[in-house]
This record gives structure tokens, C-alpha cells and sequence, in this order.
């Protein structure tokens, strides 16, 4: 049977029909909250109306599972710096041995122009290929 639906009908407190109680109950609760504190040196100089944007990410790889959580935020800049605080709440219902999974965390910052515009087509047919060229200044 599915680990994630045993371990949905452990939370639940049920037994799935083939599975004693032990097997059924062997799901790990964790939960908290991860918290990224980016300090950001700003080779170039943020151009008037764009900002700075950050994204953080946290994956645990859970036996053959990987769950993947996500944070975004705009960055305080301030002259040559700028900072980004990122908190991403979590409660994972884990299959496998807590001493065998792993957390890994990646984090991108992004400078976003003011000029950027949102369009608009049709859906292709199928098995076509669409590029989409623009010019944009930072």
C-alpha cells in the first residue's frame, strides 16, 4: 500500500486493511518553522522603480519522497546592501527512519526591472514550439 495514505490513515487512526497497527502508526510528525536571514552586498546599484526579490526553499528527501517547500519575499536595500527574511512554516508526515532523511535548503535573489508587462495568447496547437523575445532595461 501507498506509504502516504498509510500514513494518512495512521494520523487518522486507522488500519489499512493488510497492515497491523505497528506498521500503520510508524508515520514521524515534524513540524516547525525554517527561518533564512539574507544579508546582500549590491555590486550594482538597484535602478529607480526596481527591486529586489528573494526566494528561499527547503526540500526533505523522505526515503523515495521529496517534499519541497517555498518562501519569497522582496529585500530591504539600503545603499550597497540590502537584507531578506524569509520564514517558511512546515509539519511533514514522515514514512521512512528520521536518521536516515535529509533537509536541504537553496536560496535565489533576483533583481526585477519596473518594465516588466504581462501578455497574453492563445494556447498553441500541439507540438509546436513558442519563443517569446523581449527587451527590457536594468
Amino acid at each position: 500500500m501507498n506509504r502516504r495514505l498509510m500514513a494518512l490513515l495512521a494520523t487518522l487512526g486507522v488500519c489499512a486493511a493488510g497492515t497491523d497497527a505497528a506498521q500503520a502508526t510508524s508515520v514521524t510528525n515534524r513540524n516547525g518553522t525554517y527561518t533564512l536571514d539574507l544579508a546582500i552586498t549590491l555590486t550594482t546599484p538597484v535602478p529607480e522603480g526596481a527591486s529586489v526579490i528573494c526566494t528561499f526553499s527547503i526540500q526533505v528527501i523522505d526515503g523515495t519522497a521529496i517534499i519541497t517547500e517555498s518562501a519569497g519575499a522582496p529585500a530591504s536595500v539600503s545603499g550597497d546592501s540590502a537584507t531578506c527574511d524569509m520564514n517558511i512554516p512546515y509539519r511533514w508526515y514522515l514514512g521512512s527512519d528520521p536518521a536516515t532523511d535529509a533537509v536541504s535548503f537553496s536560496y535565489q535573489v533576483q533583481m526585477v526591472g519596473s518594465g516588466g508587462t504581462q501578455t497574453t495568447i492563445g494556447v498553441p496547437p500541439i507540438n509546436t514550439h513558442t519563443t517569446f523575445s523581449e527587451d527590457t532595461r536594468l
